[in-house]
């Protein structure tokens, strides 16, 4: 893989996730100056989709629970009122479907109309939120988006 292939993953993804982002949950990113690899200041949370075609890997998406919180009140409808109802569980499958939405725009654009990739096991984590330590996989992009006064994290991870 060329420097450059791997910078055209980096802008698709980076796309991808802006594009999904403004126009599923009506929240603005733009590419930040600041180091991906700066520790969070405030708590996260990690969805991960793993990927099966021609390629295998997997695209790691992190946002603070503020950010969580507000996709997942814009994906459902719902207002900030009802947002004390929601369970941990329900705003972890917001964030796994939107991370679904973004692969799937993600790997055609990547890898060619005509690649079919199988999507499989999205997981949600709240512990680790950085792109050191998936074994078997080398990292190919990583970008840090600013939202406001927060952050979102992006990694996509080849074997």
């Amino acid at each position: 893989m060329t420097n450059s292939e791997a910078y055209d993953f980096c802008e698709f993804l980076v796309a991808s996730v802006k594009e999904n982002f403004e126009q599923l949950v009506f929240i603005f990113a733009y590419s930040s100056d600041y180091p991906v690899d700066e520790p969070w200041e405030k708590p996260c949370v990690t969805a991960r989709a793993y990927f099966f075609g021609p390629v295998e890997g997997m695209i790691s998406v992190s946002v603070s629970e503020d950010i969580l919180l507000s996709l997942t009140c814009n994906m459902l409808g719902l207002d900030q009122d009802d947002s004390l109802n929601l369970r941990r569980e329900e705003k972890h499958d917001a964030f796994m479907e939107l991370l679904n939405i973004i692969s799937g725009n993600f790997l055609p654009k990547a890898f060619g109309v005509k690649a079919i990739f199988d999507i499989g096991k999205l997981v949600v984590s709240e512990e680790v939120c950085n792109g050191d330590f998936y074994e078997g996989m080398s990292r190919k992009c990583s970008a840090r988006l600013d939202i406001e006064d927060d952050r979102c994290d992006i990694f996509l991870f080849l074997k």
